[in-house]
């Protein structure tokens, strides 16, 4: 999975701060605060089986009732995009919210203990058709194991087979994704109907409405920045199609600042939503050695998503990320630039 500069950040936030507590910390304390880093930037990666449908278990109305309305019929996938051999079942809305359905046929059980060694058994009960959420909520289904990988990817496993639900690109909850995976895990000997190319075309057509990517200097020009930095930038902006640097220096103050946007221009919901767990995880760290540590929020009628945390801010429009690792200082002028640049797309 592609990590954004955001959760790079954050990956790297985790070992200061687990450092810097270190003085008052016991070794068991240590170790969980190793164990966080790597469930912060971990992602294990499935197999596709291109000659199984992967959307013959679970029906629009199950989708629906999570997500909203779909744009059209579910999709097979890769990588977001419609692909006829792709192995990933795709539910998505007109506003490109989705849900991801992947089954690994076949090497299920061998996938499923590579999450565990990488990131730490989640479901500590250890019993058949049972999963506990962090926040003591007990779910129940058809699966032998289950578990969580980071915020989003709800794996249940029987047998040999693995179903995956991924809710990154949508605001499901565990809930949620646990209940779709035990529906498709009880349709495995029976798939269902449904003909996975049917909702191609629509997808295809929702793709070329998705903002092409570009400079992203081109998405705020020198005046934009400079009415809202409240000084002449030392010289134009630079960049490429990923990011977009502004450089300048206040008034009398002598010092330079400067702002690097980045722009990711597809999977923003779901990049958005794993760096934000990233991000919970070492503030809530950071917030057990006493340390000052939030995490807002915003709503905003010029974004879709915006947040601020002590990184800096990122936002999505139409699936698009913006990100700037600011710190706390420059937090308000990289919100500015980012709703500016926004209302280019």
């Amino acid at each position: 999975m592609y990590k954004s500069s955001m959760r790079v950040a954050v990956a790297l936030l985790l070992p200061l701060v687990a450092l810097a507590a270190c003085g008052d910390q016991k070794p068991a304390e240590s170790n969980k605060a190793s164990e966080a880093g790597s469930n912060a930037t971990t992602s294990v990666a499935v197999s596709a089986t291109p000659s199984k449908n992967p959307c013959a278990f679970l029906t629009s109305a199950e989708v629906e009732a999570v997500l909203g309305p779909l744009a059209g019929p579910p999709f097979r996938a890769n990588n977001g995009v419609a692909d006829p051999n792709g192995g990933i079942c795709r539910y998505e809305t007109p506003a490109f919210r989705a849900i991801e359905l992947h089954v690994d046929w076949s090497d299920g059980g061998r996938t499923f203990g590579i999450m565990n060694m990488v990131q730490g058994v989640v479901n500590k009960g250890g019993l058949k058709g049972v999963f506990k959420t962090q926040e003591g909520t007990t779910l129940t289904g058809e699966w032998d194991e289950a578990r969580l990988n980071s915020c989003c990817e709800f794996a249940a496993l029987r047998g040999e087979q693995l179903v995956t639900v991924n809710i990154g690109a949508s605001r499901a909850t565990v809930e949620q994704a646990a209940k779709l995976a035990d529906a498709a895990l009880r349709r495995l000997d029976k798939p269902l109907a449904i003909d996975a190319t049917a909702g191609n075309k629509a997808a295809q057509e929702r793709e070329a409405l998705r903002p092409k990517p570009r400079p992203a200097c081109e998405l705020l020009t020198r005046a934009e920045a400079e009415a809202i930095t409240g000084a002449p930038l030392s010289a134009d902006p630079t960049g490429s199609t990923d990011s977009c640097t502004y450089a300048w220096a206040p008034a009398g103050s002598g010092l330079q600042q400067q702002i690097k946007l980045n722009v990711q221009w597809r999977g923003g919901f779901s990049e958005m939503r794993f760096a934000q767990a990233a991000m919970g995880q070492a503030l809530s760290f950071m917030k057990s050695q006493g340390l000052d540590a939030a995490q807002e929020q915003h709503g905003s009628a010029a974004l879709d998503e915006d947040a601020t945390n002590i990184v800096g801010v990122m936002a999505v429009k139409k699936d698009v990320m913006f990100s700037a690792e600011t710190g706390p200082f420059l937090a308000d002028v990289a919100h500015a630039l980012i709703v500016k640049a926004a209302s280019k797309l």
